[in-house]
């Protein structure tokens, strides 16, 4: 078993800047045993791990998890997978809603076994009956990262389309202010540098289904919508362009 602790003390495995006044000197600490990460919280302010809140509570947790201290201070997988090298082979993604113990249970009645389906991809299970399930992708979380940090062109080109379709609502409000002189055009430009630099990143936090492979494949796709769409801008443009001074 490896255990590194976290906190604002200097003695901890992962120092916390001292400016994050609300997290604990010895705020948690991660254990990998098995090849299962849990985190035990020892703080007083508590930590938020996918936005459920835990206190004294120990917890499985899974490559992806976002997890801030104190709701303040994220702890980056990055820094995590630094300590603990050995889980650099493939990212286990599970289900954020299934990985804490149910409301009375002991931290130490939860458990996550893994199994292997009919599809070969692996699943997991509480053994105390709660139901849990991930993917294991085949990238790193390293490589995850990577990933998101492209620039996504399909999003860059088809802007609110593709924002709609990814579960994003607020880029529509660019509709209205597009149709402005000037300001519309300094609007687009930004929505289309935003969601171009942070595409992948915006449709990741809103995958539902934890398969890094697939959510790649189906945001490859939007480069082609992406370039239809906008070569039907262009030629309404030119269209219209045409029949102002014929």
């Amino acid at each position: 078993m490896e255990r590194i602790t976290i906190g604002r003390a200097p003695e901890c495995t992962v120092v916390v800047d001292p400016s994050f006044v609300t997290v604990s000197n010895e705020h948690a600490d991660i254990e990998l045993q098995d090849g299962q990460l849990t985190f035990t919280d020892h703080s007083s302010n508590g930590t938020t791990i996918n936005g459920q809140r835990i206190h004294g509570q120990t917890v499985a947790i899974g490559k992806g998890d976002v997890i801030r201290l104190a709701n303040s201070y994220e702890l980056t997988w990055a820094v995590i997978l630094s300590h603990f090298p050995q889980l650099q082979r493939r990212t286990e993604a599970f289900d954020a809603g299934q990985v804490f113990p149910p409301q009375g249970s002991r931290p130490t009645d939860f458990k996550v076994e893994v199994g292997t389906t009919g599809t070969g991809r692996e699943t997991e299970r509480a053994t105390n009956g709660a139901p849990t399930r991930g993917v294991l992708n085949e990238k790193t979380q390293a490589e995850i990262e990577e990933d998101l940090e492209k620039f996504h062109l399909g999003a860059f080109l088809s802007t609110w389309v593709w924002a709609l379709c990814n579960r994003t609502y607020w880029p529509l409000v660019i509709i209205p202010i597009s149709l402005v002189p000037y300001l519309g055009l300094v609007a687009s430009a930004f929505l289309c540098t935003y969601l171009g630099i942070n595409g992948y990143r915006i449709g990741w936090k809103k995958q539902s289904d934890r398969d890094f492979a697939r959510f790649l494949r189906s945001q490859r796709k939007w480069v082609f919508i992406g370039i239809i769409l906008f070569l039907a801008f262009l030629a309404a443009q030119v269209a219209s362009m045409y029949y102002i001074f014929s």
